[in-house]
């Protein structure tokens, strides 16, 4: 029988404690692997620390905690590594992607490629958000293994899927001065944030929107950003991003993955609003199965 291992980050919201509780409902697993960010209320994550320990304890489950520095691209991409690299390839896996950090879910996804594993991600949205929610925002990184393909004569095309926070945007704008801009906005917002954003990104880019919903399945969200820039593929040196829904950060990874001269970028903040987000929505949980096992 394959054991059953839940990989998760702790947070100070109080999503990550509800979204456990909610995991262990239909899912007891038999070893959870816990990344435990040693910067941001740190008074606040060791409760939650202690909370989830004296849970798993009372449910006989194995657990660990691998500390990282939020700000340490390196030590994030090899504690991970390091976290996953005993994991069989057959392990009857959930990645819970809540309140994790989205350098981390990159280095966990491609920890977890490299053995071929099959997986669950699993996130629960909040049932709101705070008055903001980042601030300081760090120099944009290459993310390890997955940089992509850059030409010295060619314009940078910048794939962009935005959310609430249009300053982080801006940041990437900022940065990168790409030529082009495929910006992707969640599709049915309510907030009209494609004409937010178009009227307030700065910079004398061509800007082309596109509507798409982080919350579909993972592979069609990729296979319709690879139908967006297949035009420019030859044309552009093309990063990509996202500071919107978590869950796109899945389909960005599966596109490298399918085209690895996209290079994937992120960059941390320095500063987090510790009202983030209020409660959880249980019945908004996002769940996509990907299969690393499928050459």
């Amino acid at each position: 029988m394959s054991s059953k291992i839940l990989i998760t980050s702790l947070g100070w919201e109080p999503r990550f404690l509800a979204g456990i509780d909610d995991i262990l409902k239909s899912y007891v697993p038999d070893n959870v692997v816990i990344f435990k960010p040693s910067s941001f209320f740190s008074e606040i994550t060791d409760r939650s620390k202690a909370s989830l320990s004296s849970k798993l304890r009372g449910l006989k489950t194995a657990h660990a905690y691998y500390e990282f520095g939020s700000d340490n691209h390196v030590g994030i991409w090899n504690v991970a590594l390091d976290a996953l690299a005993s994991i069989p390839s057959d392990a009857e896996i959930i990645l819970d992607i809540t309140t994790m950090p989205r350098y981390l879910i990159w280095a966990c996804l491609h920890g977890l490629e490299r053995i071929k594993s099959k997986l669950t991600c699993v996130y629960y949205p909040p049932e709101s958000y705070g008055e903001w929610l980042s601030a300081d925002t760090g120099k944009p990184q290459m993310v390890f293994r997955h940089s992509g393909i850059a030409y010295p004569d060619l314009p940078t095309s910048l794939i962009l899927f935005s959310g609430f926070d249009l300053s982080r945007a801006q940041h990437f704008v900022d940065f990168f001065e790409p030529r082009k801009i495929v910006l992707i906005t969640q599709k049915g917002d309510q907030l009209d944030n494609s004409s937010r954003c178009v009227s307030q990104l700065s910079g004398g880019a061509e800007i082309q929107v596109e509507k798409l919903d982080a919350y579909s399945d993972p592979v069609s969200l990729k296979n319709d950003m690879q139908n967006l820039i297949n035009v420019d593929l030859e044309d552009f040196n093309i990063v990509a991003t996202s500071v919107g829904p978590r869950p796109s950060i899945i389909a960005l990874y599966l596109l490298n993955r399918a085209e690895s001269s996209v290079g994937l970028v992120h960059a941390n903040a320095h500063q987090y609003n510790k009202d983030y987000s209020f409660g959880i929505n249980v019945s908004a949980k996002y769940e996509a199965v990907i299969d690393f096992s499928v050459v």
